[in-house]
């Protein structure tokens, strides 16, 4: 009784603090000066309490008061003396992440930003048993019972709800086209790989003096081929996709792991490249040396394009090497439908060949010059291709350009069977002044070439840069100076910055 009277009086007395009611918390111990007033907690307001504990009990809410030194400061009623601890510490639990929203059915256009919206990453990592279940077992758990991925093998996820839905569906349509991509990379390294051994043989067998050391020269670094060969390969693979207007078809093949794998395995052939020619191998040894390193190339990445096929299926699906990993970004989720493989293969060839053609002009140290003079017996008073020159004039300003080289310091201006470049291949002198100077008015130098990497391979032969050769213009004062005593080749080498290969 004497406890109800005391509590009445009290709150009697102190209304309120700080807007706050007063309310006097008991326990069950005796009446005592240990009784305490203390602000009643607002639950409305957890960020005053972010850190603390608390727990209700019949006598009430006790607080430990070491955990709210700011409440306490600012109480007006300043009884800290008589406060004490009336329960244990208890550990503080972070609340579990968000559920993703519920997605079923509705229709999203199929792309890495509709990815991102629906959290599918997140959706990965986390999925239940995800370390422990292969894409197999995930397709068979959301009805996708015929879903066959891997090399030789063209999984379907269907249509969305048709039966696969959800994330689930998003999930093996990205895996569709991945599987799609891999497979294309396969293809087109045998492709490139028997492309480059025909086409570098034909091409110095008819382009070269039937001289065993001079052919020698242009495979002295192998890894030149070997360069043309991977940007071919990661074009073949890329442009199999026909990518719906506003997206970046070759977005997918930069984060592709198989690029990289290409990239790797070619540096280390390159390096091979270098030990052998640094050996005192005769020139057929070499010749011959070429062509197996093209089909040792061809085996290694393939084998590596294979096991990573393998990891796609087989590795757990939240693993950075099974689908989380392949999988993360959304990049394969695109709209796209396979490409003609004639006509792509036919493209790729003229491609391959315009920039092997480039590659042997620059090795037997060719370049182009600007000038005048159109008045000789070729179109529009060009030198004619069949005298072996490789020239051009425009029609509108008179403007002459010819492809020279460097004859140990004499200026070589006719090319050996320079007509077969034409008449066999379809490369025409117009076509390759043009490419080289599109390519000079860049800045980057002779040695530029955009396509190293095999990420962002043209598709046609209008791609800027397929043939990069130095420029020399002969109407620069300084060059026009030094033509009066020397050579062409040794004008533009000294007066017009000319860089030629040793």
């Amino acid at each position: 009784m004497l406890h109800l009277i005391l509590q009445a009086l009290l709150i009697s007395i102190f209304p309120t603090v700080d807007g706050h009611a007063v309310q006097l918390y008991t326990g069950r111990e005796s009446l005592s000066l240990s009784h305490r007033l203390q602000k009643r907690l607002d639950l409305r307001k957890p960020t005053l309490f972010s850190n603390s504990v608390a727990e209700s009990l019949p006598g009430g809410m006790y607080f430990r008061e070491s955990a709210y030194p700011a409440l306490l400061s600012t109480n007006p009623i300043d009884l800290s003396g008589y406060l004490k601890l009336q329960t244990p510490p208890s550990p503080f639990v972070e609340p579990p992440p968000p559920l993703l929203p519920f997605y079923d059915c509705e229709h999203k256009p199929l792309t890495p930003q509709s990815w991102r919206e629906l959290g599918i990453d997140e959706y990965l990592r986390t999925y239940p048993k995800g370390l422990e279940i292969n894409l197999t077992v995930f397709a068979g758990e959301h009805k996708g019972l015929n879903f066959d991925c891997g090399l030789n093998h063209f999984c379907s996820a269907g249509q969305l709800c048709s039966p696969i839905s959800g994330r689930e569906w998003w999930i093996l349509a990205a895996t569709e086209q991945a599987n799609l991509y891999l497979n294309s990379v396969y293809t087109a390294i045998g492709f490139a790989a028997s492309q480059a051994k025909a086409i570098g043989a034909k091409l110095v067998d008819d382009l070269y003096v039937q001289d065993a050391q001079r052919k020698a020269r242009l495979f002295q670094s192998i890894a030149m081929m070997l360069t043309a060969v991977l940007a071919v390969v990661c074009m073949i693979a890329g442009a199999v996709f026909l990518i719906a207007p506003g997206l970046e078809g070759f977005g997918v093949m930069a984060t592709a792991g198989a690029v990289v794998v290409l990239a790797q395995v070619t540096m280390v052939m390159k390096a091979h490249a270098a030990e052998v020619e640094a050996g005192k191998q005769d020139t057929f040894t070499k010749w011959a040396h070429y062509e197996n390193q093209i089909s040792e190339w061809q085996s290694k990445t393939q084998e590596e394009i294979g096991n990573r096929a393998k990891e796609l299926v087989e590795y757990p699906i939240s693993s950075h090497k099974g689908l989380y990993g392949i999988l993360e970004g959304g990049d394969y989720c695109r709209n796209s439908q396979k490409k003609d493989t004639n006509d792509l293969e036919k493209n790729l060839s003229r491609v391959l060949t315009i920039r092997l053609v480039g590659q042997i002009l620059r090795t037997k140290k060719g370049f182009v010059t600007i000038g005048n003079g159109c008045v000789q017996n070729g179109p529009n008073g060009a030198f004619r291709i069949e005298d072996g020159w490789l020239s051009y004039c425009d029609k509108w300003d008179g403007t002459m350009m010819n492809v020279i080289w460097d004859d140990d310091g004499k200026s070589g201006n006719t090319w050996y069977n320079a007509r077969l470049l034409a008449e066999r291949y379809g490369i025409w002198p117009e076509y390759i002044v043009k490419q080289a100077y599109e390519c000079f008015k860049l800045g980057k130098g002779p040695d530029f070439d955009p396509y190293a990497d095999g990420t962002n391979m043209p598709t046609d032969e209008n791609g800027l840069c397929l043939i990069n050769l130095p420029v020399c213009d002969t109407n620069d004062g300084g060059v026009r100076k030094k033509l009066k005593h020397h050579s062409t080749v040794k004008a533009c080498r000294t007066a017009g910055g000319v860089s030629l290969p040793s």
